[in-house]
C-alpha cells in the first residue's frame, strides 16, 4: 500500500487486529495482510502480495466469489460481523475451513482499499 500518515495509521490498526486481516484493492489484489491472517491461511505476507484473493478460495467457489466481490463494489458499504457472510476459505495446505467474513472499505490516496476480515471457530 502506498504510504501516508492516514494508511500507516490504518495498517497499524489492522496489524493489530485479533482476526485475521486482509486489505484488497478494486481489482481483488491482496495490499496487505496481517499476522493472523499468515498464521490462519499459512502463506507468508511475501506469498500474499499482490495475489488475488481468489487463492484464498477453494477453486470450486472462486468464480462465484469474483462475481460477488465485484457486486459488492458496485454498492461499497460496511459489512459488518453480524451481516457477515460465511464463506468457505482455503489454507495453503488446502484445507478448507469455514470463515466469517466482515467487509471494511477504505478510501486511500491509492483508491479504495476494502479490509477483509476473517474470524473462524477453529
Amino acid at each position: 500500500m502506498p504510504t501516508n500518515p492516514a494508511e500507516e495509521q490504518i495498517r497499524a490498526i489492522i496489524d493489530q487486529a485479533a482476526h485475521a486481516m486482509l486489505v484488497v484493492d478494486r481489482i481483488g489484489r491482496i495490499r496487505f495482510v496481517n499476522d493472523r491472517a499468515e498464521q490462519l491461511f499459512g502463506y507468508s505476507r511475501a506469498d500474499l502480495m499482490h495475489q488475488p484473493i481468489e487463492l484464498l478460495v477453494p477453486t470450486r467457489l472462486r468464480a462465484s466469489h469474483a462475481d460477488h466481490r465485484k457486486a459488492f463494489l458496485g454498492n461499497v458499504h460496511v459489512r459488518a460481523m453480524a451481516d457477515a457472510k460465511e464463506l468457505r476459505c482455503v489454507r495453503k495446505d488446502h484445507t478448507e475451513f469455514a470463515g466469517r467474513i466482515t467487509l471494511y472499505p477504505l478510501e486511500t490516496t491509492a483508491g479504495l482499499l476494502v479490509a477483509v476480515g476473517v474470524a473462524t471457530s477453529d
